[in-house]
């Protein structure tokens, strides 16, 4: 009983207390080298809320063929996919120096918590190998050549692999210690890596993600040293994941060897002599970085072990273990309504060359293209990869069914499978299938989401509005925008002639209110002056009891006029200010006028008969007004409104292709149509659609669209020609805060120009902001071929809102180019030009306010 009561409250203690932290301990580098200084990372994660402890000091302990040299803290935010806070990372390095060869050993290794808890970290031994198993080589030039005799330049490598006997298709960990000498740079580029059948990853350091950064961070290269032939050289740890692949025939010697050539940088002194004469030579000496390549000596793989013959059908190539397991937001089944299913694979294989398992009863679904993510923990190993498969059933059936793949397991030595368990739904009749007019219990979830760029769904439907402007927004023409340019103009004209400007013609109210006041200004005696522009206050600006200034005015002609003993005067200075503030007061009025007027347009939307369908989840009914609308000749909302409402409602029937399709639509009859332009985005990196790769170049001078380019070019020239006519008119006065003004006025216009010259010189189009004319988008997922035959062999999968260019057309068929330059021939009826009668588009930009 009493052990039983001990357990009870040791239960609930442990109940109440924080969440108890897991620390793992990495180590900086695979293998080192005797006198190499190195780091213990002791890794903690917080997941978000909650009071979980905090590493309080770290207790090094007793370190073996080792000595402790000190430590550092960070706490790093952690994020998922979509760039969400999910909480923190604690990190303690501890910096240790390497003895002499054999194993660097931390035990007692303790850790204090805020709590006051006190956990020894189990720590795995680190490899010392003698400075003799580092194999020298020269540093060769860019052309392959050896630098020059009399100065040669060398550094040493040494290759670690494991396991040292592998399968087949099982990832090999091949890592790489680089001596290099004190006149070493950086490396120029990533190391290039020459093998005939060995498929391998890129070179990274042995910690990667927040503790590769920790690592430069605490222990640059430049200090990162060791002792060998008599000099210090610098060290640089790099790893990779290689993966053996089949070879025709008997394996022959060489077949798995490995080069790798890295470009890289060192300082190098030059001197130049020459003697002019008899007493007199001239010497110049200068240190520059010369581009240099190091050559590794060959990684010679040994021949991997055969796999067992007779795999079953569906082996993916991988050897290792895995599980699978599946799961679903969908609450029942219904005929064509799409689900969203998520297909979690994990294990200790390569991972990323995983494909999306297939379902066991794939003839009864209709299946979208899947997209991948990668699940990686803080310290940048690979945990898992989650495949989101969106489908729909085209026949009657009881649940979402088991995905199942089979691999080679290297400890049982067999063929293995792994299936997930299907998970049961109710199977729901629809009285209308395909119309999307479900309503109540049982409408379908909405269509799924993945993180892309952190949207988490489309942009909502466009309210109605009249013709011409958009319900959320005002669109304006073109030509207006340059009405910027009108005050620095302005005063530039002002300083040429200044009596040459005019005001602008005001009406007849407005004459007769300024003929009052310069009649008042002329007026002599005080007492009158006051009584009339008290009236003039009363009678024209009905807010001016509300205005301290105005207020101060009536107070003082009440004070000074109505009173039978008040003497009034006043001075003309006072006078002058006095007119000055209700000139001031009617301007102001008419300004509040103008913006009431505009906010009442902007505010006014109508609810019509597509929105609500659209509202109420009738996403056919809704698509059914809006083509009429479409094709009216007076409609009732504004025509790139109407394509982009159009592409939302395919999106939400699960046609992501014409979903694309009218978005791109919407884009050129409204260039800069912001909504239009994130759920095409959105559209396409969902669907995993084939678009152009653009460098980091391209990225950089494409992150303002064309139209967006426009106006900033409109808005910071407009600046700069403002800046430029202040500094002309004021002169002396505010001379360093009008200079800063023309210096970043002036870079910005650079800039934009820079912009524009880039667009001028482009050859990839833009097919996102303004696409181009001969531009058609894939309606329908399918699969270009080689020949215009059903029969012909697979170019490529071109999923649904790929962008393509129609070269040739050969009945049902067209022969078809991808922004990538691959090109097939596909179904006509799969792709659909983006405008058949296209017109240039209206010269508008469009501002929406949200």
């Amino acid at each position: 009983m009493r052990n039983s009561i001990l357990l009870l409250i040791s239960f609930i203690v442990l109940l109440c207390s924080p969440s108890m932290a897991e620390v793992t301990a990495v180590w900086s580098t695979h293998t080192a080298l005797p006198g190499e200084k190195v780091l213990l990372f002791l890794v903690s994660e917080h997941s978000k809320g909650g009071n979980p402890e905090r590493i309080h000091d770290v207790t090094p302990g007793r370190i073996s063929n080792g000595s402790y040299e000190g430590k550092a803290y960070s706490e790093e935010p952690l994020q998922d996919n979509s760039g969400n806070h999910v909480g923190s990372m604690e990190i303690c390095a501890l910096l240790i120096e390497t003895g002499r060869s054999g194993t660097v050993e931390c035990n007692q290794l303790e850790i204090s918590y805020s709590t006051g808890r006190r956990e020894k970290v189990k720590v795995p031994p680190l490899q010392v190998y003698t400075t003799a198993k580092v194999e020298w080589r020269t540093v060769e030039d860019d052309n392959g050549g050896n630098n020059a005799a009399d100065r040669p330049t060398s550094f040493g490598t040494f290759w670690q692999t494991s396991p040292q006997e592998y399968y087949t298709g099982q990832p090999v960990t091949a890592s790489v210690k680089l001596l290099l000498p004190q006149n070493f740079v950086d490396l120029t580029q990533l190391p290039q890596v020459v093998s005939a059948h060995v498929k391998t990853s890129q070179f990274h350091l042995p910690v990667n993600a927040v503790l590769a950064k920790k690592l430069q961070e605490w222990l640059p290269l430049r200090e990162r040293v060791v002792h060998a032939r008599g000099q210090k050289w610098h060290v640089l740890d790099l790893i990779t994941t290689m993966i053996p692949m089949p070879t025709p025939g008997t394996p022959k010697t060489g077949d798995y060897d490995v080069y790798v050539s890295i470009p890289c940088s060192l300082r190098e002194t030059h001197t130049i002599s020459s003697k002019h004469g008899p007493g007199f030579s001239f010497s110049s000496t200068t240190v520059q970085a010369i581009n240099r390549t190091l050559k590794l000596p060959k990684l010679a793989l040994s021949t991997p072990r055969p796999l067992p013959p007779n795999p079953p059908a569906d082996f993916s190539d991988l050897v290792g273990q895995f599980t699978i397991s599946t799961t679903t937001a969908a609450k029942s089944l219904s005929m064509n309504e799409m689900i969203e299913v998520e297909i979690t694979i994990r294990g200790t294989g390569a991972l990323e060359q995983l494909t999306c398992p297939q379902p066991k009863d794939a003839e009864h679904w209709k299946l979208m293209a899947p997209a991948r993510r990668i699940i990686s923990s803080p310290t940048g190993v690979t945990e898992a990869v989650v495949f989101t498969q969106l489908m729909r059933p085209i026949a009657e059936v009881s649940s979402v069914p088991s995905f199942s793949f089979s691999y080679f397991n290297d400890e049982e030595q067999e063929y293995k499978t792994a299936a997930s368990a299907p998970i049961a739904l109710p199977w729901q009749q629809t009285d209308a299938i395909g119309t999307g007019e479900i309503t109540g219990e049982d409408a379908p979830p909405p269509a799924g989401s993945v993180p892309v760029a952190e949207l988490t769904d489309i942009y909502h439907f466009m309210p109605n509005a009249p013709a011409g402007g958009s319900g959320a927004g005002l669109s304006l023409p073109k030509e207006l925008w340059y009405l910027l340019y009108l005050p620095g103009m302005g005063i530039f004209a002002w300083l040429i002639g200044r009596n040459l400007y005019k005001k602008w013609q005001q009406n007849a109210t407005a004459r007769m209110r300024e003929k009052t006041l310069t009649a008042l200004a002329k007026e002599q005696d005080s007492a009158t002056f006051l009584k009339g522009i008290g009236a003039f206050i009363e009678s024209n600006i009905p807010t001016a009891k509300d205005t301290p200034h105005l207020q101060a005015i009536l107070d003082k002609r009440d004070s000074e006029v109505f009173r039978p003993d008040a003497t009034p005067s006043i001075t003309p200075e006072e006078k002058a200010g006095i007119l000055r503030t209700v000139r001031k007061a009617i301007s102001g009025i008419a300004a509040v006028l103008m913006l009431l007027c505009m906010c009442s347009q902007l505010c006014h939307a109508t609810e019509d008969a597509a929105m609500q369908a659209y509202d109420a989840g009738q996403y056919s009914k809704a698509l059914s007004v809006l083509e009429q609308d479409l094709q009216q000749n007076t409609p009732e909302r504004d025509k790139a409104d109407t394509l982009y409402n159009i592409g939302n409602c395919y999106y939400r029937l699960g046609k992501p292709g014409n979903a694309a399709l009218f978005y791109a639509r919407a884009l050129r009859e409204s260039p800069g149509f912001a909504e239009a332009e994130a759920n095409l985005a959105f559209i396409q990196r969902k669907e995993g659609a084939i678009l152009p790769q653009l460098s980091t170049t391209d990225e950089v001078f494409t992150y303002l669209s064309k139209p967006q380019l426009w106006l900033a070019t409109v808005i910071c020239s407009a600046a700069l020609l403002l800046s430029c006519a202040l500094a002309t008119w004021l002169q002396h006065r505010y001379r360093t805060t009008i200079r800063t003004a023309i210096g970043i006025s002036l870079a910005l216009t650079i800039l934009c120009a820079a912009g524009h010259v880039y667009y001028f010189t482009r050859t990839i189009p833009d097919i996102t902001a303004t696409p181009p004319d001969e531009l058609a988008y894939i309606t329908t997922a399918t699969t270009a071929r080689s020949a215009a035959t059903d029969s012909a062999s697979a170019v490529t999968e071109l999923p649904a809102s790929t962008p393509v260019r129609i070269l040739a057309t050969r009945g049902a068929r067209c022969y078809v180019e991808t922004f990538t330059g691959v090109r097939g021939w596909i179904p006509a009826a799969t792709a659909t030009t983006l405008e058949a009668n296209a017109t240039e588009p209206a010269p508008t930009f469009t501002i929406r306010f949200r």
